[in-house]
């Protein structure tokens, strides 16, 4: 009997442990967010600071900066950016709700794109982006080389990214201009890509109709 209620304290000390862990993760990761926000880098020290807890708090979780960054770009991703679609099809739409989506965060999204200390964090989550974009791509337009589709995928990154969002809007385009601009580049590419992907007999007549 002794024995069976010290398993189930010790088994309430250990949920109860668990839990004041998640929180102070949660708390540490918000504070990390918070800090990049303000401009500055997340440094353990400014983010205990920020979260109003002791160094060796972090340090507890986190044994180094990177481990941190690493919990923290996930979290980023979810709130500055978008999943992407899963369509070619859906593209110009996904457009929409991605601007939308950097328009939502834009301080967050402008500290990132313009701070050094982020460069890391950027080449890895661009490369990523990339990625995923000429995955797509050869999903939807399974005849095409491969040379042709990574041109297409690195063209339409660029333009589907934070940093070319902000650089519409500090050109002077309004929100729903830089949409339209960027939809209309997506669209053009998807039918150049439409047209590469026909079959060659088909792709042969639809060059003599055009002739």
């Amino acid at each position: 009997m002794a024995d069976s209620m010290t398993s189930k304290r010790r088994r309430t000390t250990e949920s109860l442990r668990d839990a004041q862990g998640s929180l102070a993760v949660a708390r540490i990761l918000e504070a990390a967010i918070i800090e990049i926000e303000s401009g500055m880098e997340p440094t353990m020290r400014g983010v205990a600071a920020r979260a109003e807890i002791a160094e060796r708090t972090i340090y507890r979780h986190f044994p180094n900066l990177e481990v941190l960054h690493n919990a923290v770009i996930p979290l980023l991703r979810q709130r500055v950016g978008t999943p992407l679609c899963e369509s070619v099809t859906a593209l110009p739409a996904y457009v929409a709700d991605l601007f939308q989506g950097f328009a939502a965060h834009e301080q967050l999204n402008r500290v990132l794109a313009g701070t050094p200390w982020a460069a890391p964090l950027l080449k890895r989550t661009r490369r990523e982006n990339r990625d995923a974009l000429l995955r797509l791509l050869i999903t939807g337009f399974p005849r095409i080389t491969r040379e042709v589709l990574n041109s297409a995928a690195a063209s339409l990154r660029v333009n589907l990214s934070a940093a070319g969002w902000i650089y519409l809007r500090d050109c002077g385009y309004s929100q729903a201009e830089s949409i339209r601009h960027v939809q209309w580049l997506v669209q053009i590419t998807l039918e150049k890509l439409h047209t590469l992907n026909r079959p060659k007999a088909a792709s042969s007549r639809a060059s003599a109709r055009e002739k």
